[in-house]
């Protein structure tokens, strides 16, 4: 709400230059403006804190007076900005969320949010501890982002082990919001053990139009007393190729 205006002066002989910058939330500059700077010198002003602005559209132009006391016949440009000094939202984790099974490789996602001052940027923090503290405990901080998810990098937890995560979000005008609730997962990096085939049975001659398939069940490894994830499903692949190389 004190932004610092800058423009290009112009070409002159009797310097130094001194400007004029008119700030109105009016398009046309109908007086009484928001504010006036009176006769400045350089190419750069700033709002004072005494008139810091309100949030919302606002307009701006210059005039120039040379050092002959001759004044430009017209005004710049007019340019307009955007105050905004409200934070944004804060993002609400989706995924993986309430202590869920993940393998050490997640994405993690939440909620856009909706704001005026776009792009909206998000900052993810993934520790081991709920303490989120880097200096005892593994722990990654993603760079200021625009997508709602992100990788990390693989964790090097064992299978059982908890992580913890948040988010915040930041507007095109630099406000940050609070950060989200905190949420926490697991991950298991063994593999289940490799199927066994019980029916049909190997080159079985199959009369009937309904076949069912069957196997043994599979087994999380490494099993109790260890916590694993246990199995979930099953996917099966059929095709006339012993290859699978056909789609």
């Amino acid at each position: 709400n004190t932004p610092t205006l800058v423009w290009q002066p112009p070409e002159e002989n009797s310097y130094p230059l001194l400007f004029w910058i008119q700030i109105d939330n009016d398009y046309n500059f109908t007086e009484p403006y928001v504010l006036e700077s009176g006769w400045v010198s350089g190419n750069s002003w700033t709002i004072p804190a005494e008139n810091a602005l309100s949030d919302g559209l606002y307009f701006w132009r210059v005039k120039t007076k040379d050092n002959a006391g001759n004044i430009s016949a017209d005004w710049s440009a007019r340019w307009s900005f955007r105050v905004d000094t409200l934070p944004p939202a804060t993002p609400q984790p989706l995924s993986p969320i309430n202590g869920i099974w993940t393998d050490n490789t997640p994405v993690l996602r939440w909620t856009s949010v909706q704001e005026n001052s776009l792009p909206v940027l998000y900052k993810v923090f993934l520790c081991s501890s709920s303490t989120f503290d880097p200096d005892f405990y593994e722990y990654y901080e993603s760079p200021w982002i625009t997508e709602n998810y992100w990788s990390p990098p693989e964790l090097q937890g064992e299978t059982g082990d908890y992580y913890y995560w948040r988010v915040m979000a930041m507007d095109n005008a630099g406000n940050i919001s609070e950060n989200s609730a905190t949420e926490n997962f697991r991950i298991d990096r063994d593999s289940p053990t490799k199927v066994v085939l019980y029916s049909p049975e190997n080159n079985a001659q199959v009369y009937y139009g309904t076949i069912t398939f069957e196997w043994e069940n599979a087994t999380d490894l490494p099993g109790p007393p260890q916590p694993n994830s246990g199995i979930a499903r099953y996917w099966i692949q059929i095709d006339n190729e012993p290859s699978f190389d056909n789609t």
